[in-house]
């Protein structure tokens, strides 16, 4: 499970201070991969397995280390939304409530900036699959009719800080 603290660190995002991220070996070998509409495009190791899907509500990129077992692996998904959100009470208090319909124990919960973009952050534990497992979730605003709904998943208990700061340094490189 990994710790956080809210020390801030030098040249470092909120989000990397929080997970304590302070010298992470980047992935090699990086592609651009863009989202159907070009919503968005986003920095990824050209050996991950990488898919893309839109509908008429969202495009969203969903990409993963499939070379590596489950347990050493990160996961992640962007889904660019069309639909007005505000990070208010209620969307807080439903985050919650879907945090625990999972049996997820909610560790981490903030609101910073990620990506220039005004941005919830929760962090939450549990098992899936058999495994344990954690989900970092940033919910970032891009405008008035659209948010961003970013999910970096690690399941097992090694090197989880490490790969959520790697995947950490791969997200801040999100572009719009």
């Amino acid at each position: 499970m990994c710790f956080l603290s809210l020390i801030a660190c030098k040249k470092t995002t909120p989000l990397e201070a929080a997970f304590q991220c302070e010298q992470v070996t980047a992935y090699a070998e990086l592609e651009t991969v863009r989202d159907f509409r070009s919503l968005f495009a986003i920095p990824l190791p050209k050996s991950w397995k990488t898919g893309l899907h839109y509908s008429a509500s969202q495009s969203s990129i969903y990409s993963a280390d499939t070379t590596k077992q489950l347990t050493e692996t990160t996961i992640i998904d962007i889904a660019y939304i069309h639909q007005e959100n505000t990070f208010d009470d209620a969307f807080k208090s439903n985050i919650r409530k879907n945090t625990a319909a999972k049996d997820l124990k909610e560790i981490f919960t903030s609101e910073l900036l990620f990506a220039n973009k005004n941005s919830y952050v929760t962090l939450a534990s549990g098992n899936k699959a058999g495994h344990p497992y954690q989900i970092l979730q940033i919910f970032s605003q891009v405008n008035d009719q659209n948010f961003t709904h970013i999910k970096a998943e690690v399941y097992g208990e090694k090197a989880v800080t490490e790969r959520f700061c790697k995947a950490i340094t791969l997200l801040k490189k999100l572009t719009f």
